[in-house]
């Protein structure tokens, strides 16, 4: 993948941030301490087709706002952190945090923050949404189905 490698050669110095490994696990960075908090780490993948327009392969949990890595990380890969929380007032606290991976090393992890938008952008990975997701289906495919709703078609 020559683009990932020349993107990850201009990253400066001062955008990198350092994970570090305690026993093959690394910190949630965007962990909430709360008995109903659902926090992950997983190493995500654009895919218009999953929750959150994103395909997750999560980590297993580890001690408190751990997490056990994965054995095949490599540089270029994206990762999401998150936590949610439902307050008692019922209002949802919400916090992700996007990653990609610059260096893999025994004691910690190079990475860089990113946004969700450049998910995949680099190293080529993001497939475009259709632009109309009907156009995917035959016009006989769409009549059929309007058919079967009981729908009525009017011409202009």
């Amino acid at each position: 993948m020559p683009e990932v490698s020349s993107f990850l050669a201009n990253l400066s110095a001062a955008a990198r941030e350092e994970l570090a490994i305690d026993d093959g696990t690394v910190a949630n960075i965007a962990y909430l301490e709360h008995r109903l908090a659902k926090n992950w780490v997983a190493r995500v993948v654009k895919d218009y087709e999953q929750t959150g327009g994103l395909a997750r392969e999560f980590f297993e949990h580890g001690p408190r706002d751990r997490v056990f890595l994965l054995n095949d990380l490599a540089p270029g890969q994206w990762l999401e952190f998150g936590g949610d929380k439902v307050t008692s007032q019922g209002a949802k606290k919400v916090r992700r945090q996007y990653r990609v991976i610059v260096e893999v090393r025994t004691d910690n992890l190079i990475v860089r923050p990113v946004k969700f938008e450049e998910i995949g952008k680099v190293a080529g990975t993001a497939p475009s949404p259709p632009a109309n997701p009907l156009a995917v289906f035959p016009d006989e495919a769409i009549m059929a189905e309007v058919k079967r709703r009981g729908l009525m078609l009017i011409a202009e």
